[in-house]
């Protein structure tokens, strides 16, 4: 019984202490366009963490992982990702900032800022985040449908149409 009790207490203080657990973002110039680059590594850091931790964990640190990357997506001279109607049409906030994950590190990994292969990266990406938190995120008829596109090899040829 002393043995259950303690168990317990163990377990209740681990959770305790993800639910404060708080993701350390740095300070950004946000004003100064060359600082972007010097955090390109800590962006990508930042990009993993949202995609490999379940949509149901840490809300707080998502919500500031979230506005940080939201920003340097914004202000960066580099990266040129940008919501397009497909994605928007998911209506779900998570999935959206995941598609703009996607395009920004494709940008940033590749070099690459040719505008389709980035969307078609975040899509990937978000479908892959969606695949993994479904039960969270409830069914998606816009999802249904991006990954019935790309399983009849049509999917590039819709997104060209959002540009």
């Amino acid at each position: 019984m002393k043995a259950n009790i303690f168990i317990s207490t163990l377990i209740l203080l681990f959770i305790s202490s993800l639910s404060k657990a708080q993701y350390n973002l740095p300070e950004i110039d946000w004003q100064d366009s060359s600082a972007y680059a010097k955090y390109q590594s800590e962006v990508l850091h930042c990009i993993d963490w949202a995609y490999n931790t379940p949509v149901t964990s840490l809300k707080n640190a998502r919500k500031s992982v979230n506005t940080f990357l939201g920003q340097w997506i914004a202000g960066s001279p580099d990266v040129n990702a940008t919501f397009i109607g497909d994605v928007l049409k998911c209506n779900d906030n998570n999935l959206s900032y995941i598609f703009l994950y996607g395009w920004t590190k494709y940008t940033i990994t590749s070099g690459d800022k040719d505008q389709l292969s980035g969307a078609l990266q975040g899509i990937d990406m978000m479908i892959s985040f969606y695949d993994a938190n479904a039960t969270a995120l409830g069914k998606n008829k816009q999802i249904k449908k991006l990954k019935a596109w790309k399983a009849k090899g049509k999917l590039e040829k819709h997104i060209q149409k959002n540009f």
